[in-house]
């Protein structure tokens, strides 16, 4: 039957165990101990170098190929179960988590068992075989309760907590009992560390119990024998006699160790001439006065007692032998052992002597019948007797000597205490004299202040620091004035400790506060002051006190320091959060618009495709064009956090260009016109006189740095001009110029702002030689509205990150970056801004440096200080000019000449985005371009080869310009462009190919990527349309590339220019254009339900001309429009 205890823990030898017990610990096994600071190597792992390649398990599933292969007997054993019976089920059909398990734990180094099924089916690894025993091999496979019942009642409530709970069980030093053979008399006490874990399937229910067992039996044999010896080396240190008190501690020692003390019989001699006779003391485990414990031992043999041989031999030899029990002698009945329900099979005799040929008794222990007699206990034993030998030495020795060496001992002690306490007295008083020298020069030295005061509280010394401190130069000034030069807040506390210290004669250590002078703070110093009792070590009385007063100024102000950076941290983790909810909400919010106005778009069509139904056209236009902006919205979110995040990295740089920054505001202000005339918001654009004055025309600055303030500036103007006001709404923008840095634009009053040697990240970027020589002037703009305005509390927190006015965002929107980012950008190009508000309407000015610049030599813009006279006004008067929003939209109401229709052109498509292709190439058709697609770059390839590009007679597809994705699969955008580059050098295609890269991360690098690839132009997305034939026209010009115009031909042209694309990349790399089907006699068959392809083909079309990111025009108020099959116009299926 398995024993179930836990062992209480580990507790280590104390500290006086003797040296036979650390000796005794040597002996033991040290690479099998966990305790006492040994390591076990069964659970080390070596350590291996980088780059070392893998090694496969082993599949012990699958014989050896080779009979040179080395196959270990457990792997036959394995291979030899038929798992298909058991609950394991058959191999090949084992879940990968089985498979995996049974194929690990074969490779491990501690033996390691897996239980499958509500069975516990066995599977175990070769280390376990050495717990198994005879259990192995046919536990394999079986269940645990038919091939182990002894161990069943004790496992089976942890195996079930493991697996119908899915519990991990761990049992440390659990004591089990093992039969090491069929004879039941063969067993043995093990100890074991083991750990029960659950297999849990995807369905969360257990599968089976993997058990990880460490064998701890000889830890806890060792670390009991040890607590044995210890016990027995404490409780004989200090023994006086034999009489009785040696002989109980020798038995009491073994009290805690029964297993190993199963019995014990304890013999002493009485006489010191005679150590033949010995007298029973103790017996535990068998009858006092029988046949294994009389009363009377004799060694001559005149009695033949059962340990008289041994105990001859052990007194001559000086060692500890063994008494082997017969079957006659184990079945006494007088042998009523402790421990184990188990006769011992022996006994040790251990010799208790004094001298090589004195003996004062033996110890007799019977042998642990459930432990093999091995070196380790056998070395215990020796252990035991050296204890208990060295102990009865002693003793006896201080009896038999005990007078003779006291009175030795008493007059040389005499003798030599007074040579000592002669030279003592002459030693002390030469280092009094050297101490009080030391200490006189330690203390005019000392850093920290000091100061000795007598029992009436009057100081009798301090040192030069000290008074330093207080500013005295005396100690009869230190007397007067110590207390009113302490902190005023301070001063009565201070004194009150004092006091009490010096009436209670205790010692005490304060805080506090010197000096009252300071201008900044008031006081000089924080110190730490501590009143000290030195008390007399002869008569225990209280001599003096020692005030000890340590600088710790640096101290408190670091704590005052971290205390502020925790404040900060709090308020910086409460604005994140803030900010975080507001970004969900912001980004988020927008979506349900966004996905009910698809669903509108979708049901409309759907039903007019199955129905016939009428369609509300300006309702479809109005909710696709609520969709863009929503995306919008979303957009400007996005760019804030970005923009915010390449601040935070230094990754954005400021890059100057020769620019007209009025013409730059005029521009913006025109982007914004459609929404201020929608909201009914007059906007007027003034450049101050100053800005004429300077003369200021062409600069070297970052527009687009600029225009991004500009921009979040109107955008707040325009959001914060409330639509439901009755009052008059207006947007003043104000441009100004100065030759020295401005301090106030208007109302506005800009902080000085100086960013410390570390804070790179706010330093000015607007120095170096790419800002030329020419003379430097700092530009101002002003952005005034009729808004809500903003509070003066509100105002000093508005530019720090996540920060907006209270509840402005619910109503409002906005993430709280866009100022704090305005602040950013603004500091980067040399500049401040500020914000000035009183009750109703905001001024928000900020400033930038910039340099005078040579004009680039390109047209003049419509809008230069040259033309400003077409306004009305001259420049050379001191009269600001005035610029209203109708003046700048006044040419779109003046009769102009006809636009031409841009040009359109030959476009291979390169997406792997199928949904990005199709919206693009639906786009670009309705710009009249013909456009053809690849999947990817090797396709792009292929297709360039057979183009027009790849014959000097121009066959083949003609192609103007390759439309390049950066991320594809196969051949991604860089390395096509590079092939394609090569092929020209070689030859192949006959002149450049002009390539226009695009990519959704358009970082510089990714730019820069792009050209050292060889493309020519690279545009982000997103992206308009009109925007991306501008720059194709732009290209075009650059290479000096005419582009010959598309002639619109007969379907046949349009089905041979399709079957070309399928020649050169195939039909899985090309969307088929579409063919013309029309029907305009009688109407088609309701169609099928739409497949979502088909549905997004559908807002294609209804969208096909306006690109992403791009407003929709303004649309009138919704009227029914009835359409039906058959006025459905075919040509909308065209592709030129």
């Amino acid at each position: 039957m398995p024993v179930n205890t836990e062992d209480s823990g580990t507790t280590a030898a104390s500290s006086s165990e003797t040296v036979l017990a650390r000796e005794y610990q040597r002996e033991c096994d040290p690479s099998l101990c966990s305790y006492h600071g040994f390591n076990r190597p069964h659970l080390r792992r070596e350590s291996t170098s980088e780059g070392r390649p893998h090694q496969p398990i082993t599949d012990w599933r699958i014989p050896p190929t080779s009979p040179d292969d080395y196959d270990p007997p457990h792997f036959k054993y394995l291979r030899s179960v038929d798992w298909s019976k058991t609950a394991f089920g058959p191999p090949c059909a084992w879940s990968p988590t089985l498979r995996s398990l049974a194929l690990g734990i074969m490779e491990n180094s501690i033996p390691v068992a897996l239980y499958w099924g509500p069975s516990y089916d066995c599977m175990y690894n070769n280390q376990y075989r050495l717990i198994c025993h005879e259990k192995d091999p046919p536990l394999l496979g079986q269940s645990f309760e038919a091939h182990w019942p002894e161990l069943w009642d004790f496992f089976r409530p942890l195996l079930d907590a493991s697996y119908y709970e899915s519990k991990n069980i761990r049992r440390e030093a659990a004591l089990l009992i093992f039969r090491s053979g069929d004879d039941p008399e063969s067993s043995q006490e093990r100890y074991f560390d083991f750990s029960l874990l659950p297999i849990v399937q995807d369905e969360g229910i257990a599968e089976g119990v993997l058990e990880i067992t460490v064998e701890q039996t000889i830890n806890v044999v060792t670390r009991r024998r040890m607590e044995t010896l210890g016990r027995l080396s404490n409780s004989l240190r200090g023994i006086q006699d034999f009489d009785g008190e040696f002989w109980d501690r020798v038995v009491d020692a073994f009290d805690d160790n029964t297993l190993d003390s199963p019995m014990l019989i304890l013999y002493r001699t009485t006489s010191s001439y005679d150590d033949t006779v010995l007298h029973l003391q103790q017996a535990i485990g068998v009858s006092p006065g029988g046949v294994f414990a009389p009363y009377l031992c004799f060694l001559t043999g005149i009695r033949p007692d059962i340990f008289h041989k041994e105990m001859r031999i052990a007194k001559e030899q000086n060692k500890v032998a063994i008494k082997q029990f017969s079957p006659g002698l184990r079945a006494n009945k007088e042998l009523n052992s402790r421990g184990f329900d188990e006769a011992p099979f022996a006994a040790a005799v251990i010799p208790i002597q004094v001298s090589a040929k004195s003996t004062c008794g033996f110890l007799i222990l019977g042998l642990n019948s459930k432990r093999p007699f091995d070196s380790s206990y056998k070395f215990w034993l020796e252990c035991i007797r050296k204890e208990v030998a060295a102990a009865a030495t002693s003793v006896w020795l201080r009896q038999e000597e005990l007078t003779r060496i006291l009175e030795r001992e008493r007059q040389g002690a005499m003798k030599r205490l007074t040579i000592e306490l002669r030279e003592q007295l002459t030693k002390r008083t030469e280092a009094l004299r050297h101490s009080e020298l030391l200490f006189t020069k330690v203390a005019e030295i000392l850093p920290v202040g000091l100061t000795l005061v007598d029992l009436d509280g009057k100081i009798f010394y301090s040192n030069p620091t000290v008074r330093s401190m207080y500013h005295v130069d005396s100690d009869k000034e230190m007397n007067e004035k110590w207390k009113s030069v302490n902190y005023h807040e301070d001063r009565e506390r201070v004194a009150e400790c004092f006091d009490h210290a010096v009436a209670t004669k205790s010692s005490i250590c304060m805080h506090h506060r010197v000096g009252n002078d300071n201008p900044e703070r008031g006081w000089e110093y924080w110190v730490a002051a501590s009143v000290c009792v030195q008390v007399d070590e002869s008569t225990g009385e209280v001599q003096r006190f020692m005030v000890t007063l340590v600088d710790i100024t640096s101290h408190k102000q670091n704590e005052e320091y971290q205390r502020q950076l925790s404040h900060q941290a709090v308020e910086r983790r409460r604005q994140q959060e803030n900010f975080i909810d507001i970004f969900s909400h912001e980004l988020l919010n927008p979506f349900s618009a966004t996905l009910q106005c698809a669903d509108s778009i979708l049901t409309s069509l759907t039903n007019f495709q199955n129905t016939g139904k009428k369609v509300e056209v300006d309702e479809l236009i109005d909710s696709a064009q609520t969709i863009l902006v929503c995306v919008q919205h979303q957009k400007r979110i996005i760019d804030d956090v970005l923009t915010l995040s390449k601040l935070e990295s230094l990754a954005l740089t400021v890059v100057p260009v020769s620019v007209r920054l009025h013409e730059s505001v005029a521009q913006m202000i025109k982007i914004f016109q459609s929404e201020l005339l929608a909201k009914r918001i007059r906007t007027k654009f003034i450049i101050e006189d100053s800005y004429k004055t300077l003369q200021v025309d062409w600069v070297m600055a970052d527009p687009s740095r600029f225009s991004q303030v500009l921009v979040n500036l109107l955008t707040n103007a325009i959001k914060f001009s409330s639509p439901m006001s009755t009052e008059k709404r207006e947007i003043i923008v104000r441009l100004a110029a100065s030759k020295e840095r401005p301090r106030v634009h208007g109302n506005v009053e800009y902080q000085t702002f100086e960013p410390p040697p570390e804070n790179k990240q706010e330093g000015a970027q607007c120095n170096g030689a790419d800002w030329g020589t020419g003379e430097p002037l700092y530009i101002q703009a002003t952005v005034e509205d009729t808004g809500i305005g903003i509070s003066k509390k509100w105002q000093a927190k508005l530019f720090q990150r996540f920060e907006q006015v209270p509840k402005t965002h619910v109503t409002y929107g906005g993430s709280g970056l866009g100022l704090f980012i305005c602040r950013r950008l603004c500091r980067i190009q040399g500049g401040e801004i500020g914000v000035w508000s009183e009750g109703k309407g905001s001024q928000f000015a900020f400033f930038i440096k910039v340099y005078r610049s040579e004009h680039p030599g390109t047209d003049e813009s419509a809008f230069g200080l040259t033309n400003l006279n077409k306004f009305g006004t001259d420049s050379s008067t001191s009269t600001p000019t005035v610029v209203n929003i109708g003046d700048l939209g006044s040419a779109a109401a003046k009769p102009a000449p006809l636009v031409e229709k841009p040009t359109a052109y030959r476009v291979l498509i390169v997406e792997d985005n199928l949904i990005n292709q199709e919206v693009l190439r639906r786009q670009l058709k309705n710009e009249g371009c013909v456009t053809h697609v690849a999947n990817n770059g090797q396709q792009a390839l292929d297709f360039v080869r057979s183009s027009s590009f790849g014959s000097a007679s121009g066959e083949g597809e003609h192609l103007d310009i390759i439309l390049m994705d950066m991320e594809m699969p196969v051949m991604d955008g860089c390395t096509a462009t590079r092939k394609i580059r090569e092929l020209e050098k070689s030859g192949v295609l006959v002149k450049h190919v002009p390539i226009m890269g695009i990519s959704a991360n358009a970082r510089p690098e990714q730019v820069a990527m792009m050209t050292e690839a060889g493309m020519d132009d690279a545009i982000p997305k997103p992206f308009r349309i009109p925007m991306l034939l501008d720059r194709f026209g732009q290209l075009m010009k650059k290479l000096s590339v005419t582009i010959s115009p598309i002639h619109t031909e007969p379907s046949s042209r349009k089905q041979s220019s399709s079957s070309g694309v399928e020649g050169a990349l195939g039909k899985s790399a090309t969307i088929l254009m579409e063919e013309e089907k029309e029907n305009a006699l009688t109407p088609p068959p309701p169609p099928p339900p739409p497949t979502p392809g088909q549905l997004h083909f559908r807002l294609n079309q209804l969208w096909s001309g306006v690109g992403v990111g791009c407003t929709p025009p303004a649309v009138s108020r919704r009227s029914s429009v009835e359409i039906s099959p058959k006025t459905m116009s075919p040509s909308v299926e065209r592709s030129e």
